[in-house]
């Protein structure tokens, strides 16, 4: 599973609610685009996306996780009477548990998607206990 959200340094650039839901409507775009048939794509909620990547081991979802980065980054996008450049920060963690311990695991992966935003990172992998 990944998990994206925009940089808080961009979206505090946005003064209207109007302009971060454009913003969240173009980012899933580009993921459902991006996304194949096997793979679920998801809003969570605070401009939070998740996607499943069903077949994917680690490395192909490092290997996603880019060439999303890459596709938004390079997305023009107009708000506010100003280009906007996109930048995104991704969570990766490999799903091999029990639905019990699901919620737990997303709240690793919110925390590496900080991480990864204070040290600059595109992504950092949560690699569990």
């Amino acid at each position: 599973i990944i998990i994206l959200k925009v940089k808080s340094n961009i979206l505090n650039r946005l003064k209207s609610d109007k302009s971060k839901i454009i913003v969240n409507k173009m980012i899933a775009k580009i993921l459902l685009k991006t996304s194949r048939r096997t793979d679920i794509v998801a809003h969570l909620g605070d401009g939070k996306f998740a996607m499943l990547l069903k077949h994917t081991d680690r490395i192909g979802a490092m290997k996603t996780s880019e060439r999303l980065a890459d596709m938004i980054s390079n997305s023009s996008m107009y708000i506010e009477d100003n280009e906007l450049e996109i930048q995104i920060v991704i969570g990766i963690s490999e799903l091999t548990i029990n639905s019990e311990q699901m919620e737990s695991i997303i709240n690793c992966i919110y925390d590496e998607l900080e991480k990864a935003e204070v040290e600059g990172a595109l992504y950092k992998i949560y690699e569990g206990e």
